[in-house]
């Protein structure tokens, strides 16, 4: 419907409101990278695990030491990649670009 609404009336909408049908990873991607769209739906939770791997709530945060550790007692490590600061800087560019395509 967003891609129709768009070729059809060249409207190009900077948020989106909807339910949680569009609380995907995949649908928040799709908004997110591919249209610039900022959305304000309900994201799935899928921190609870029901097949057999930890869960988010499993690990404990170590506050002096200052990392995560997992049940079976190792340091969780990092990459050191700030995933959302990334997505938030995709998603400022193509603000950016597609307000200037409504211009």
């Amino acid at each position: 419907m967003i891609e129709r609404s768009m070729e059809r009336f060249d409207l190009y909408p900077a948020r989106l409101m909807g339910d949680s049908a569009y609380g995907s990873a995949e649908m928040l991607g799709w908004l997110v990278h591919e249209h610039g769209i900022e959305p304000h739906v309900t994201v799935f939770d899928k921190s609870a695990r029901q097949d057999g791997t930890f869960s988010r709530d499993d690990f404990t945060y170590d506050q002096a030491r200052d990392f995560y550790l997992c049940p079976g007692g190792k340091k969780l490590t990092t990459t050191g990649t700030l995933v959302n600061e990334q997505c938030n800087d995709a998603l400022s560019r193509q603000q950016t670009r597609l307000r200037r395509m409504r211009s």
